[in-house]
């Protein structure tokens, strides 16, 4: 719609010039731009963040950057030279002989010697009660089913990924993988249809929750359990339930799609279109730990044992209960929602101070929990997927990684002034991401047993898997079948208090699950209200001190 388009235009060059590339480097940094943004026309002058980049497609830029020049920027550098053509000057002047290299490539490594797990596997699998923590998800096929393209999917999506089939064992002390052949595994079937109709759905969702609570043995696995609920002839469950050592959030993304794809095929008699995988997971296992191995991130190392000396203990949290001994499962949850036009306003607040809108949010929570506590010293750990590679997209496997990020809140400050320096703290670790976040534990906490919540009990998210790059949105499943999620498992408390936001586009949501042995359920929602309100006053003004901008402790 060419005349749709015209109108679009005059809107974006009155923040940008329209310049087009002029030089190599600034023409292939456009392409790169343009993939990550998915904008087809970038100009000299556009501003990466004004595109509506964020923090997690900023390291996807600094990834393929490194991929196509052969240099390493700091993430840093992205948000202090936003535009394209100051980026691609600061490139020019990198890529010269005699430039830092950049990190080795991850390669193949032999299949014929103890492969040991990474850091993150190594944490999970001594972190207590680690048979249960799993990742269940359930797709409810609604249409024609083929069930023996069913099977031949699974049989595919376990052969082509390493990670589907590997168990682990301790030998001396260390974790390793151990890695299972190809093979065949039935799709067991519970049939339904000898139940009144009006029951089948209730059945469906109790054998899903039954099949989420299922222990794993991750000695002998599998650690990938699947099963199918028939309800009528055009009507199906599909349970599946992953064991959180071998996957992560970003992992179900790719399962979905590429489930979705290979099933297309096999419904058709047509080959799997998937193309083969460049490395796994195990692969990059081993170059995480060849890369510590060295003195490449003793620096790094040493920043962060430097910046978390005697941290702070988790601030008492409001609105809630007396901690007991032992924390349960349980957890309770409560949303607040940014709609429309606010959410624009703050994206916009973003921009202009230099942040993106995890920054901004972190900032509001980092304010919520100084209000409520006293606090002036917290720590939030931050996760986020680890998949700065442009070969670990499409891998299934645990490639998250957690940045703790240490605010200094004394003095009284503004909204804008922390958000500076929440920027400054989160800009500070990114920078440091190639050191995992078990083994700044195992730096600061030398023989202390394993556990979530050693250094805090916050933990803030801010990932969406539809812009992580895994691909565009599955194509239509032949035949009419339709596949939608269903059955989501109730969160398990692993930490205290975890903010769990997203910018869906038209909306950005903020849900705070905190454990059920800490909070009432009117404390939760009155937190999340408290963030709201706090949000709202940050776009009204940034400039008034966090001590006024709630009405009093809760």
């Amino acid at each position: 719609d060419r005349a749709a388009l015209a109108k679009i235009e005059p809107e974006r060059s009155e923040l940008t010039d329209p310049i087009s590339p002029r030089t190599p480097a600034e023409e292939i940094l456009a392409g790169i731009w343009s993939e990550v943004l998915g904008v087809e026309r970038i100009g000299v002058n556009d501003d990466f963040f004004g595109l509506s980049g964020h923090s997690l497609l900023a390291t996807r830029v600094v990834a393929q950057v490194r991929e196509a020049f052969g240099v390493e920027i700091p993430l840093r550098r992205l948000f202090e030279r936003a535009t394209l053509g100051e980026l691609a000057r600061d490139i020019e002047a990198l890529a010269v002989p005699g430039a830092a290299p950049a990190a080795p490539a991850i390669v193949p490594v032999p299949r014929d010697r103890p492969i040991p797990a990474s850091f993150y596997q190594e944490f999970g699998y001594r972190t207590p009660d680690v048979s249960k923590n799993s990742i269940p998800f359930s797709l409810r096929l609604r249409g024609k089913l083929d069930i023996p393209a069913l099977r031949c999917t699974l049989d595919a999506l376990v052969r082509r990924h390493e990670s589907l089939r590997t168990f682990f064992r301790e030998e001396n002390g260390e974790v390793f993988q151990e890695i299972a052949p190809p093979a065949e595994r039935p799709l067991p079937v519970i049939d339904l249809l000898a139940l009144p109709e009006e029951r089948r759905a209730g059945v469906l969702y109790q054998l899903a929750a039954d099949h989420a609570d299922q222990a794993f043995d991750l000695e002998r696995g599998p650690l990938l359990l699947f099963q199918l609920v028939r309800l009528s002839e055009e009507d199906h469950g599909l349970l599946l339930n992953i064991h959180h050592i071998i996957s992560d959030g970003w992992s179900i993304a790719v399962l979905q799609r590429e489930l979705t794809v290979l099933y297309g095929a096999f419904a058709t008699s047509r080959p799997s279109p998937l193309p083969p995988l460049p490395i796994q997971f195990a692969d990059f296992a081993g170059w995480q730990r060849e890369l510590h191995a060295g003195e490449a991130l003793a620096s790094q190392l040493a920043w962060w044992t430097r910046t978390l000396a005697d941290p702070p203990p988790s601030p008492a949290l409001p609105r809630g209960l007396p901690r007991p001994a032992v924390l349960g499962p349980r957890t309770l949850a409560a949303e607040m929602v940014i709609p429309g036009e606010s959410a624009a306003a703050l994206r916009t607040l973003a921009r202009s101070n230099g942040c993106t809108v995890s920054m901004l949010l972190l900032t509001a929570a980092n304010a919520l929990l100084h209000h409520h506590s006293g606090e002036e010293d917290l720590i939030i750990n931050t996760i986020f997927s680890a998949r700065n590679r442009p070969e670990l997209a499409g891998l299934v496997g645990l490639l998250m990684n957690t940045i703790p990020v240490r605010v200094d809140l004394s003095g009284r400050p503004t909204f804008r002034t922390l958000l500076h320096r929440v920027r400054d703290a989160v800009l500070a670790g990114y920078s440091r991401q190639e050191v995992p976040f078990p083994r700044i534990l195992a730096e600061l906490f030398p023989g202390r047993p394993f556990s979530r919540t050693l250094l805090s009990g916050i933990n803030f998210n801010f990932l969406s898997f539809g812009e992580a790059g895994v691909g565009p949105s599955p194509p239509a499943i032949p035949g009419g079948l339709q596949a939608t999620p269903f059955a989501a498992a109730e969160e398990v408390a692993k930490q205290d208090l975890l903010f769990n936001c997203r910018d869906t586009g038209d909306a950005i949501r903020c849900q705070l699950v905190g454990a059920a042995d800490l909070f009432l359920p009117e404390g939760m929602a009155a937190l999340a209200a408290d963030l709201e309100d706090l949000l709202k006053r940050a776009a009204a003004s940034l400039d008034e001190p966090l001590s006024h901008r709630l009405a009093g402790p809760g």
